[in-house]
């Protein structure tokens, strides 16, 4: 009986001391389950010696018997007990595995490069991240030098450094750093690192744990915002809800002339015009609860002292203090906003003066016309007292006065005939007339007085009749300022020629001096309003320069034009052209009557400044 249970206490010690080898190969306390392996051989040794000293009878049975039932008990629960942890184990094994795949799964489906490299630079371990972003596999990669076969030339020097300093120095266990890594396809990748450094039980760094995240298109579009911002012709920037500047666009300095450093060293209303701080204060408040500014105009202030009109948008980042800023600068978007209010009130302006001259002239017209109409009726009294020398006295004042009333009519007439031409009210009546006759009949009025300065009239024409729709009494009135300037600049001995003549589109009427003529340069000047010569011509002659202008306004409102030909010394040329146009409302004949009407006073009237 003894025999046997001290060779099943041998038999459970050798199985407790095997479960204790195998368990120095899983645990990291190898040192304390080799001392059990120990002890449990010791024991099997023992028990050996006991069994061999039983056999020889050196030994009383009893107390081996108790010993022995004791050490089995023993060795029992030893044995179950190990049996126990090394189910332990496995199920931490089976759990560790479990983790480690987990974590292998994560590593390969997270969208960074997961890298360990050892001290030499050797790649140890990558995820599938890595891979798809270095285009190489797994076998391909693992085994190779990572500075020497993914970093540039240019960045191996500085990274190798880098590392050496972290990795061997032991700086920090951690770190960061930027640079280029090259793909199996030659491509660059732009990649930010976390680092973290390896280390034994001893505190000795064994390899590097990587992380790396690709910004190649974030770095592409950095780029991008960098040249717009510095190309932009806007002024562009960035600020902050507290009013600060954080970045700016070159544009800011060439408008305001402020550099940089000063526009960023002060709030952005500090730089507004003092008039429009309260309302920019008023109108930024909104942007602090994500309001946005769209359009806010504003002047701001230059280096220089001078000021811009700024309009600008503001737009605050979701959930953010970061204000992004889009301005242009519209000075003279403004000034000319300015002109125009300026010119509108020109224009108020004109019309209220023209409309004060055409008011004022009427007034002066009435007066005017009730002395001519005294004098006329004085001088008919006169008639039969003639041969009185003091009714000749008489009578010389009263055409003295009767002259000079109608050069105020004839000055009166012009301005409210030329101030009603600028307001649009002034109107001509068109009719079916016989221009050859009534330019003829103009001629005969004149010629009288004309020949009475010494100065020779002559009328032809070539057609006998041509009707064309025109006003009379315009027409003669255009013919009568011809023929009064060119009795003004005519010396006596001098000629004055009238001409009528056509062809199937046009009536062309001629009024030829061989006058003091005008000056080639001049002669495109001679139409527009108050213009004259030269001075000694105005010495010369009287005039108000609104003569020549009234003339053009009415050919053209008859649909012609009118042009002169002039040489110094040698005289000048009027030539209208009028469109042969007729209409059928009236006949010549009451085209006649209205040609007829009054023809003497308009002759003296015109020819009064003579």
């Amino acid at each position: 009986m003894i025999y046997i249970i001290i060779l099943l206490s041998i038999i459970l010690q050798l199985t407790a001391t095997v479960i204790a080898i195998l368990l120095i190969k899983v645990t990291k306390k190898r040192f304390y389950w080799s001392l059990l392996a120990i002890a449990m051989i010791l024991q099997v040794l023992r028990r050996g010696s006991i069994l061999l000293e039983l056999i020889l009878g050196n030994i009383m049975i009893s107390c081996i018997i108790t010993s022995e039932i004791i050490g089995l008990i023993v060795s029992l629960i030893m044995v179950i007990a190990l049996i126990g942890i090394n189910k332990i184990f496995i199920c931490m094994r089976r759990r560790i595995s479990e983790r480690d795949k987990a974590n292998q799964l994560y590593l390969n489906i997270v969208g960074v490069i997961v890298v360990k490299i050892d001290r030499d630079g050797i790649v140890k371990m990558i995820n599938k991240s890595g891979c798809n972003i270095l285009g190489y596999n797994e076998e391909e990669i693992y085994g190779m030098n990572w500075f020497d076969n993914f970093l540039p030339p240019n960045e191996k020097k500085r990274v190798m450094e880098l590392f050496s300093k972290h990795y061997i120095n032991g700086m920090k266990d951690s770190f960061q750093n930027k640079n280029i890594i090259i793909s199996k396809d030659g491509t660059e990748k732009d990649i930010i690192w976390n680092n973290s450094v390896l280390r034994d039980e001893k505190g000795n760094a064994t390899a590097v744990l990587a992380t790396g995240q690709d910004v190649t298109e974030r770095s592409q579009t950095r780029e991008e915002i960098e040249l717009y911002f510095n190309t932009a012709i806007n002024l562009m920037g960035i600020a902050g809800t507290d009013g600060y500047f954080k970045r700016i666009s070159p544009e800011w300095s060439r408008v305001l002339g402020w550099t940089e450093e000063e526009l960023m060293s002060k709030r952005y209303v500090e730089y507004v015009h003092p008039e429009h701080i309260k309302e920019a204060k008023e109108q930024l408040a909104p942007l602090v609860s994500g309001g946005d500014i769209l359009g806010y105009a504003c002047k701001f202030i230059c280096k220089d002292g001078s000021y811009k009109w700024i309009e600008s948008n503001l737009r605050k980042l979701y959930s953010s203090d970061i204000v992004i800023i889009s301005a242009q600068d519209i000075t003279l978007r403004k000034e000319l906003e300015l002109m125009n209010i300026e010119l509108e009130k020109s224009k108020q302006m004109e019309i209220i003066k023209s409309e004060f001259f055409a008011n004022i002239s009427h007034e002066l017209r009435t007066p005017l016309n009730i002395i001519l109409s005294a004098l006329q009726v004085e001088e008919n009294d006169n008639e039969d007292y003639k041969l009185c020398s003091e009714n000749a006295y008489h009578s010389c004042y009263f055409k003295i006065i009767k002259q000079n009333t109608y050069r105020l009519l004839k000055l009166v007439n012009n301005i409210v005939d030329l101030t009603k031409m600028d307001l649009g009210y002034f109107d001509i009546h068109k009719q079916n007339c016989n221009i050859v006759n009534i330019v003829e009949e103009i001629t005969l009025s004149t010629s009288q007085y004309v020949e009475g300065k010494g100065i020779t009239l002559e009328f032809d024409t070539d057609i006998e009749e041509r009707i064309i729709a025109c006003d009379p009494d315009k027409i003669e009135r255009i013919l009568l300022n011809l023929l009064s300037n060119a009795v003004k600049f005519t010396e006596p001995g001098g000629n004055i020629w009238i001409n009528i003549y056509g062809n199937e589109d046009k009536t062309i009427v001629s009024v030829k001096d061989n006058g003091i003529g005008i000056e080639k340069e001049k002669s495109d000047i001679i139409f527009e309003k108050f213009i004259q010569v030269d001075k000694s011509l105005t010495r010369r002659c009287e005039g108000s320069g609104i003569g020549l202008s009234i003339v053009k306004l009415l050919v053209e409102m008859h649909g012609g034009k009118i042009y002169v030909k002039s040489e110094i010394g040698k005289g000048s040329e009027f030539i209208i052209e009028l469109p042969m146009v007729v209409c059928n409302e009236l006949t010549e004949e009451e085209c006649k009557t209205e040609v007829i009407n009054s023809k003497k006073q308009k002759v003296i009237t015109e020819f009064s400044d003579i």
